[in-house]
């Protein structure tokens, strides 16, 4: 009697074991084949990226070797303006009347990653890891049919102080952010949700969504 319990149990726990092994392996190969897909919007030179989250809006224009940010509070009281280029870096600010340029120069300004996603990691180990941390699954949202990394462990992970969950939403056919939304317990035991949206476009980018304001508006400081 004895025996056949144990032989249950070993059943159960190799049947648990392969599960896990069958789920894991699933969910390394979304991981890796979004990492694919991100990888080929990287390497376009021409890619418009809008983020719209709870308090501000940030828009990203990259064309060739120049990247534009422009980061605006939603209350209109702050518009940043970061133009990146090979050797310069240039912040225009402004703040009601005030507008003020500041520019650093150096050898080589990278710029910053060019599309959203939330797949990126360095190692296997660091996949393997995410896969067994997350939940994937699909729902479609905005249009758009996508992979939900569910997780608050997931390496790409971040989130708010007092955030008790966090589901990513990556569009499957180029596993570019769609929306992020963070379940948020506040101080008074409230639940929120704190929505994120992102719009990512390739070969949309003109020469006029590369213009600079006049410098001749602002105060420039040099660093």
């Amino acid at each position: 009697m004895k025996k056949r319990i144990l032989v249950i149990i070993l059943i159960v726990l190799v049947s648990g074991f392969v599960i896990f092994g069958v789920n894991t392996a699933r969910k390394c190969i979304i991981i890796k084949s979004l990492q694919n897909k991100v990888a080929e919007c990287e390497a376009k030179e021409n890619i418009y990226t809008k983020v719209v989250g709870e308090s501000a809006e940030v828009e990203k224009f990259v064309k060739n070797d120049i990247e534009k940010i422009v980061m605006k509070k939603k209350d209109n009281a702050v518009t940043i303006i970061q133009v990146t280029e090979q050797h310069e870096r240039r912040f225009y600010t402004i703040v009601g009347e005030q507008k003020i340029l500041r520019r650093f120069k150096e050898e080589k300004n990278p710029m910053s990653s060019k599309v959203v996603s939330f797949v990126n990691t360095t190692t296997w180990l660091e996949t393997l890891r995410d896969s067994v941390v997350s939940k994937i699954y699909t729902e479609k949202v905005d249009g758009y049919e996508c992979y939900v990394i569910d997780s608050m462990k997931n390496t790409n992970a971040i989130y708010s102080e007092g955030t008790i969950s966090l589901k990513m939403y990556l569009d499957k056919e180029t596993g570019l952010a769609v929306k992020t939304i963070e379940t948020i317990k506040n101080e008074d035991g409230t639940i929120e949700d704190s929505v994120t949206t992102y719009e990512q476009k390739i070969d949309v980018v003109t020469d006029e969504d590369m213009k600079e304001p006049d410098r001749e508006e602002f105060i420039i400081e040099e660093n």
